[in-house]
Formats: C-alpha cells, structure tokens, sequence
C-alpha cells in the first residue's frame, strides 16, 4: 500500500466524541503513573557518584554511534548547508545595504 501511512496497532480506543460524553456524564479518567525508578543514594558521596557513572556506563551502551561513513556524509551536509546559508546572509546584507543607503 504504497502512500498510505502505516496503521499503528495500540489497542482499541475511544473516539472524542466517546470521551467528551464520559466526561460530561461525570465518569471518571484515569491516569497512569511510571513506576518509580530505583532510588539512587542522594548527595554527594563516593557512592552516589558510583551510581551516577553506572549510569552513565549504561546509557551509552545504548547509544547507536554512527560509522564513519555516516559522521563523514553528516559533516559533509553540515558545511554545505552553512556556506550556501552564509552566501544568501552575505548577499541579502549587500543587497539591503543598497537599498538603504
């Protein structure tokens, strides 16, 4: 199905219009929480700095890092993009100051 967008499956779910009578016939909503995360020794101590680099270890275990390839087209687009953003302010500036002179 080429051009239209994919379908997400998440559950059955309410319309507004089944919301707004819910609401207006008094019925109650709910709200969910997150579980609370596992508490980590506060202040500044050797241990909470030992929690704080455990974390930090394990966050950037989850990082995808590009390749170089990658980093390498990334770069490329970057500048390109800035002096072509460059070149339009430079002549946008000549043009204005002519016109207001």
């Amino acid at each position: 199905m080429a051009g239209q967008p994919a379908k997400k499956r998440t559950g059955p779910r309410r319309d507004r219009s089944e919301t707004k009578a819910a609401m207006a016939s008094g019925g109650a909503t709910t709200t969910v929480t997150p579980a609370p995360e596992a508490a980590a020794p506060s202040g500044w101590s050797p241990a909470a700095f030992s929690a704080y680099l455990q974390g930090v270890k394990l966050e950037m275990g989850r990082v995808s890092w590009p390749s170089a390839r990658e980093l390498q087209a990334a770069t490329t687009v970057v500048m390109v993009t800035l002096i072509l953003f460059a070149g339009y302010l430079g002549l946008l500036d000549a043009i204005l100051k002519r016109f207001f002179r």
